[in-house]
């Protein structure tokens, strides 16, 4: 390799590098500006660590599905959009991948389990993926013609649907909705990265806001459920300590909240868990802070 081709590379990688940081740090934006608009903040600041954070948490949790689609894409050959049959086969391919890796991995993350007993839990999220695939697997429907492959295409999603109602997991189910958006996009972009002359510009444009929908879909729904340990948007157990009693919203020296976020100029946080209007209490009228549960 000579210093020319060395340095060319070098060049090419730091590009590569700026470019994938200006797309985190937009996403991260996008998304902790949506998160914290649903709570009524405002805008808070440009250079901040928590934006990178939500950049790196979207593009993380987009990757899995998009290359369990590329691969998926990938084993059914010949092009899936070519033949229906192909092309259902793929979509009920990812939707099975979705469920297991959802149940199996990205579920650990997200906090707490639903109030149901975990066998109930198991029980349904089980039968989606068993029975879904039994059903599939059955190999004399490749016989059938396109109309029965279309009946148990519409039947398997609906019993995943029906299992994951009964499983009362919202966050499951979400996570299995963020699979089936982000396959949905990367088949289109994929199609459009291949010929892009061949696109409209009404095309590009319905991507972009399917693009933003995307992100709103992560910011609105997984973000809130991702706990702080793995930098989400889950609310911190914070009690703050007054000089006085004179705060209008508190009548003792103690007032105990869920902190969203603070800043140089103070907090921001909700008094009830399932609030959807923060409160800010500026630093100035805090003389300590304490996070985490106080027992």
């Amino acid at each position: 390799m000579t210093e020319e081709s060395f340095r060319t590379r070098i060049q090419l990688a730091a590009s590569a590098i700026a470019v994938i940081g200006v797309v985190v740090y937009g996403i991260g934006f996008l998304v902790l500006t949506i998160h914290h608009a649903s709570f009524g903040i405002p805008l808070i600041g440009f250079l901040r660590p928590r934006i990178i954070s939500a950049g790196i948490l979207f593009c993380a949790f987009a990757a899995i599905p998009v290359a369990v689609w590329l691969f998926a894409m990938k084993r059914n050959q010949p092009e899936a959009k070519k033949d229906l049959r192909d092309y259902l086969s793929v979509l009920v391919d990812f939707l099975l991948e979705a469920l297991v890796i959802s149940i199996i991995t990205l579920r650990f993350i997200f906090v707490g389990f639903p109030e149901q007993s975990l066998r109930h839990y198991y029980g349904w999220a089980t039968a989606a993926v068993f029975v879904s695939s039994a059903v599939w697997a059955l190999p004399w429907w490749s016989k059938w013609g396109k109309v029965p492959h279309v009946v148990r295409f519409v039947g398997i999603y609906t019993w995943v649907a029906f299992c994951l109602y009964k499983a009362y997991d919202k966050t499951l189910a979400l996570l299995v909705g963020w699979f089936l958006i982000c396959a949905y996009m990367t088949y289109t972009a994929r199609d459009a990265l291949r010929n892009p002359n061949a696109v409209p510009i009404r095309g590009w444009i319905q991507d972009a806001m399917a693009g933003f929908g995307t992100v709103g879909f992560f910011a609105l729904l997984l973000y809130p459920a991702l706990p702080s340990a793995f930098l989400g948007g889950v609310p911190v157990p914070i009690t703050f300590q007054f000089a006085d009693k004179s705060m209008p919203i508190a009548n003792s020296p103690q007032l105990k909240g869920w902190l969203l976020d603070e800043t140089d100029d103070g907090f921001y946080f909700i008094q009830d868990k399932n609030a959807k209007k923060s409160v800010f209490i500026p630093r100035s009228d805090v003389i300590a802070v304490y996070y985490g549960e106080q027992k």
